[in-house]
């Protein structure tokens, strides 16, 4: 098989974008961890951040996505929350 047509071939991907995580990974992302919580509540039912620890790459996009399954575990719940919106959580990179 011959391949030359690689040497010649560009990507359509945007690498600026690399970083960036739509909206929609987000809303995934808190809900997985909404179902988690929900499936598991005594594993979940406050934040301590001594605790739970969560850690991503040091890709933005990967630390948002812990961050928002994070939130979708522990929204509501935590010394620093208002009932309904969310717990803040410490994400390591």
């Amino acid at each position: 098989r011959s391949f030359e047509w690689l040497r010649s071939w560009e990507s359509t991907y945007d690498v600026t974008a690399v970083h960036d995580l739509v909206h929609a990974g987000l809303e995934e992302h808190f809900g997985i961890g909404e179902r988690l919580r929900k499936r598991f509540p005594s594993l979940f039912d406050s934040y301590n951040f001594r605790t739970h620890r969560f850690q991503s790459s040091h890709m933005e996009r990967a630390a948002r996505s812990a961050a928002a399954m994070a939130h979708g575990l522990f929204h509501g719940t935590g010394p620093a929350s208002v009932p309904g919106r969310h717990c803040a959580v410490h994400v390591e990179t």
